[in-house]
């Protein structure tokens, strides 16, 4: 199968709480999840809530140094793993800075932790 990410993907495992908003702007989902892996362009998370493909997330985190970062994705997937246990692709839509700073946190924070 041919490869098609843009950018590499870095395993980690850190919690983070998110929400899930319709098309029409309201919040449906509050939860946690923790993201599996992360890249420039997205995330994969586990969670125990099934979110409907097009919906947007607001993805917060809280790094040690406890600065709270977030970014906003869209849903490009979900898929069932287990009853009540879904996986959750994630593209990023905010602006590359933000991203960059979001995956950096993310991934350095989870790097101190080992």
């Amino acid at each position: 199968m041919k490869e098609r990410r843009k950018h590499p993907r870095t395993n980690i495992h850190f919690p983070v709480y998110f929400i899930c908003i319709d098309n029409d702007g309201s919040e449906i989902i509050q939860d946690v999840a923790i993201v599996l892996n992360i890249s420039e362009n997205g995330i994969l998370m586990e969670t125990s809530c099934n979110l409907p493909n097009a919906n947007y997330v607001k993805i917060m985190a809280s790094t040690k140094d406890n600065s709270k970062i977030e970014v906003k994705g869209k849903v490009v997937y979900s898929i069932t793993v287990a009853e009540g246990k879904f996986m959750i692709g994630i593209s990023f839509q905010d602006a590359s800075d933000k991203i960059f700073k979001f995956t950096k946190n993310l991934i350095n924070d989870f790097r101190s932790n080992l």
